[in-house]
């Protein structure tokens, strides 16, 4: 460590020790070590007083040798400063501000001499360049505040450079905190920054070339991952580079090629400064595999680099032009050799460049030779003179730019060939280099050329026979500026009640023929074709030279010329339809006919297909649809989808079987009306069948029966009624004749035995308890009548919508010290119907007499648990009671459970009336009661009603 008050002078030129040159330490050590003898001396001479006068002459020796040392220090430190490279100056700030003192290197840095300093003050900061100055100025409040600064900026050398200049400022403060001085040291750095900037301008440019550039770099780790992808990937995969730093570069390439890529990197990671080439496929942003080239070289050994360095391109485009080059030869290949024509080019030299299979193959078969690229064909061994002569012949011709089409005749052996030649000179820079040439076997076209107008020939008489004629008009402006004329067959003629050539056929005399009501419908369907290069069909009318009205059918087409893609011509045929027309009109009338028949009945009739989808129907039918389904039937539909949903399986099971057995069917059926009340229909289904036996659909007809029904059913309600009127009837006699008998008769006997004389006052007594007891029964055997008879009276009380869950929980309040007594279970299911439409008192009476049955006949050691549910099925109401009861024996008893006094257990007291008072109450609300049992096990009864 130096001495402290140097430490403090070293401290203004450096932020710390490590930055002194070592060749100043050394120095400064010396010095340093002279300031600590001073200290020491200085601490003696304070202390003199005690010291003797020897002492004191020596001490004065050794202090006069340490100066001198010290001098010497300083002298050498001067001489260091003053040949250091760097400028030390030293300004005094205590008033204004001078400088002190300046090293000799000021002239090098900044071209003035020390002179010039020490007479303008300024200086150092005139020669600061003006952009530079605000740092300078910005600084001083830093360096007021005491603190160090090191600063950078530009000054103007006297010989006009620019020099970069660096500048260590050490403040000095006084106790007041006030700036007394500043020391510094300032350094030439141009040399230095001018290699920065070389260096800056140098990574700007190479990352400016990497950033623009089109192919990729990618700088891969040794562990695989991608730690730097260039800019340009966005341009040639589409992906982010940042989205791809920390990927692994397996994770994007095709599995196909990721073997093979990694065994090229595995092979190339010990073999630093390596490249290798390869071509692979890597997925883009858009998820499509492209084609790489990459040259993977091994920078491992760079620190400044550390990894495997791809530089690569696309070349999908250039890839799969190279496959489309390929395959266009070989198509071409192909195509040639897929024809039996003969095909071949030759050049200038008349030297074969390419052949088709078959042109080599007939030449091999006339003169036994295999042509080859090259050979020359105007001397082909085999061949004739003459013949050779002719193609040469024909060759010059095309080598002179004519192009040449021409069918040659050939009779051989009495077999006529005919030829189409077609040679076309080669192009290249507008001379020409060669010949294309094409044969072609025309023999059979011409021979069907003659057919063809030996059929013209007879399709003029077909035309005739059909009412069948064609026109031809040209569509080609002609001088006069005008149309030409049509062009019609023998049988337009005729059509149009002329003899063939008898009538102009130009376009105003067919418009005149064509009926004077249709005449712009035809010019519109013809004007229309036109704007959109189509055709047209239509039918209209013309009138014959006698004033008779035909039918006819045009079917017209648009010739285009296919250069300019303009109209050339149109082409149409002309068909006479008067018979079809009116039977057409007769179709119309009948089926006109039949729709007033259809709309006017009383049926609804719908025809469908046999996919089920409606064809036709009449106005009921609409109306029936919207009464029965809410929906609107249309045409098209499917007829099953239209139905109900509790309908659909039976209605599609009916049609399956008409499909099947082609028999006609007819039934009843019913449903809700949209006012809620139900609808009766007559439905019957018959096939539809044509001549041949084919079923083409089915025809459904329903009729509205509900009147009918409802009489019906009313007739069978009456019948019903009757048939129960007479059971009570039978009934009330049975219980007139043995409940009321048995009574009655015991009142007579004891009648006749107290009017007997003599009989005892005791047996008198036993007489009238016996009276009265008959009295009793007959009494109650008449208020049970009476109840009865009530029941089966005709209902004045109002239906309202009854609640289950009310009605059993009145039931339980009433009978509540029962079940608590005899600890009985109750459980109710109304979650599918909780309510119903009936009389609330019946009800009541009928849930009453079941709970309290069940309740009174159970078993002795088990505690009684009633359920019930409810539901629905279709239209009815279902209740069902359940128990643990003891039970009855059905097969014994069963035909009986619902009679009047019909008991079956004596040890339970009762009368025997609630289940026939149930079973009258029921079926008073017009529904129906049923009961299983089993001994020991318990009972279910179900009630059903209609709701």
């Amino acid at each position: 460590m130096f001495n402290k008050l140097l430490q403090r002078q070293i401290a203004k030129f450096y932020k710390s020790n490590a930055e002194i040159p070592e060749q100043v330490k050394a120095l400064l050590n010396v010095i340093s070590e002279s300031y600590d003898h001073n200290e020491k001396d200085r601490s003696m001479l304070e202390r003199s007083i005690d010291i003797s006068s020897d002492e004191m002459v020596e001490l004065n020796q050794k202090l006069r040798k340490e100066t001198a040392d010290l001098k010497k220090s300083y002298h050498e430190f001067k001489i260091l400063f003053d040949n250091i490279e760097d400028v030390y100056f030293s300004m005094d700030m205590k008033n204004g501000y001078s400088l002190l003192k300046m090293s000799q290197k000021c002239e090098k840095i900044y071209g003035e001499p020390l002179a010039e300093f020490f007479k303008n003050p300024n200086l150092w900061y005139d020669v600061i360049i003006k952009e530079d100055k605000h740092i300078i100025d910005q600084n001083y409040a830093v360096v007021n505040a005491g603190k160090h600064v090191k600063q950078e900026y530009r000054i103007k050398h006297k010989n006009g450079d620019i020099r970069f200049l660096e500048t260590k400022l050490a403040p000095t403060l006084n106790n007041e905190g006030k700036l007394i001085r500043i020391d510094g040291l300032t350094t030439d750095i141009t040399e230095r920054k001018h290699a920065e900037i070389k260096a800056y301008q140098s990574e700007t440019r190479f990352r400016k070339l990497i950033e623009n550039s089109q192919d990729g770099i990618a700088l891969v780790g040794k562990a695989g991952k991608v730690i730097y992808v260039a800019p340009s990937v966005q341009q040639i995969l589409g992906y982010d580079p940042e989205e791809l730093k920390g990927v692994k570069s397996e994770d994007f390439i095709h599995p196909d090629d990721n073997e093979r890529v990694a065994g090229v990197i595995q092979n190339l990671i010990s073999r630093y400064g390596e490249t290798e080439y390869l071509t692979y496929r890597v997925k883009s942003q858009s998820g499509e595999w492209r084609w790489i080239t990459s040259n993977i070289t091994n920078m491992l050994h760079e620190p400044s680099i550390n990894a495997i360095v791809f530089n690569y391109k696309d070349v999908t485009e250039k890839l799969n032009a190279e496959l489309q080059l390929e395959f266009d030869r070989r198509n071409t290949e192909s195509l040639i050799n897929s024809t039996t024509d003969l095909v071949w080019s030759i050049d200038r030299n008349n030297s074969l460049i390419i052949a088709n299979q078959s042109f080599i193959s007939l030449v091999k078969m006339m003169s036994g030779i295999t042509l080859k690229r090259g050979d020359d064909l105007t001397f082909i061994q085999g061949f004739s003179e003459e013949n050779l002569e002719k193609w040469r012949g024909h060759y010059a011709r095309v080598f002179a730019g004519e192009s040449i089409t021409v069918d040659e005749y050939n009779n051989i052996d009495g077999i006529e060939i005919w030829n189409e030649l077609s040679l076309q000179p080669i192009f290249e820079n507008n001379d020409v280099i060669g010949a294309s040439c094409f044969s072609r076997n025309v023999s059979e076209s011409k021979k069907a050329t003659r057919i063809i107008k030996q059929s013209e020939e007879m399709m003029a008489e077909a035309q005739r026979i059909a009412h069948f004629g064609s026109w031809e008009m040209s569509l080609l402006e002609t001088e006069d500026n005008s149309l030409n004329t049509l062009i019609w067959s023998e049988e337009v003629y005729r059509i149009f009640g002329y003899k063939p050539g008898q009538f102009d056929s130009s376009i105003k005399n067919f418009f005149d023929s064509v009926h004077t009501e249709d005449r712009f419908l035809v010019a519109e369907a013809i004007a229309k074709a036109l704007k959109e290069k189509s055709k047209y069909i239509i039918e209209h009318r013309i009138v014959r030279p006698n004033g008779e009205i035909r039918w006819v059918r045009e079917n017209a087409k648009i010739i285009l010329d296919e250069k300019v893609n303009l109209p050339l011509k149109m082409i149409g045929t002309v068909e006479d339809i008067t018979e079809r027309k009116k039977a057409e009109l007769a179709q119309k009338k009948a089926e006109a006919n039949l729709r007033n028949i259809l709309e006017n009945t009383d049926t609804a009739y719908v025809l469908i297909d046999i996919n089920a989808n409606v064809l036709s129907f009449n106005h009921l039918a609409k109306e029936l649809s919207i009464s029965q389904t809410g929906k609107v039937i249309k045409e098209g539909v499917n007829y099953i989808d239209m139905m109900l949903e509790n309908r659909k399986t039976d209605v599609k099971a009916k049609i399956e079987f008409m499909l099947n057995s082609k028999n006609k069917i007819a039934y009843e059926a019913s449903y809700i009306g949209r006012g809620g009340k139900e609808q009766w229909l007559f439905v019957s289904m018959n096939p539809i069948i044509n001549e041949d036996h084919e079923l083409l659909g089915l025809s459904i007809a329903a009729r509205n029966i509900t009147e009918r029904k409802l009489n019906e059913l009313e007739r069978t309600k009456i019948t019903n009624d009757l048939t129960q009127r007479n059971k009570d009837l039978e009934q009330f006699t049975y219980i007139v004749s043995h409940n009321l008998r048995a009574p009655v008769a015991s009142i007579l006997g004891l009648s006749i035995l107290l009017d007997t004389p003599g009989i005892t006052k005791e047996t008198r007594k036993e007489c009238m308890k016996g009276f009265i007891s008959s009295v009793k029964n007959l009494d109650n055997t008449i208020i049970d009548l009476n109840y009865i008879l009530q029941a089966r009276k005709e209902i004045s009380e109002k239906k309202e919508l009854v609640d289950f869950s009310d009605i059993v929980g009145s039931i339980k309040e009433s009978i509540n010290e029962i079940i608590i007594k005899e600890k009985v279970e109750i459980d109710m299911d109304f979650s599918h119907i909780n309510e119903m439409f009936t009389l609330k008192s019946y009800l009541y009476s009928i849930f009453y007499n079941l709970i309290s049955n069940s309740i009174k006949y159970r078993k002795a050691h088990e505690a009684p648990i009633i359920r019930i549910k409810s539901s629905r099925v279709d239209r009815k109401v279902i209740l069902t009671f359940s128990d643990n009861c003891i039970g009855i024996d059905m097969k014994e008893h069963g035909d009986k459970v619902f009679g009047l006094y019909k008991r079956f257990n004596l040890n339970v007291e009762g009368k025997g009336m609630g289940l026939y008072m149930v079973k009258t109450q029921v079926e008073t609300l017009g529904g129906k009661v049923s009961m299983q049992s089993k001994v020991n096990i318990g009972t279910e009864i179900t009630l059903e009603f209609e709701n």
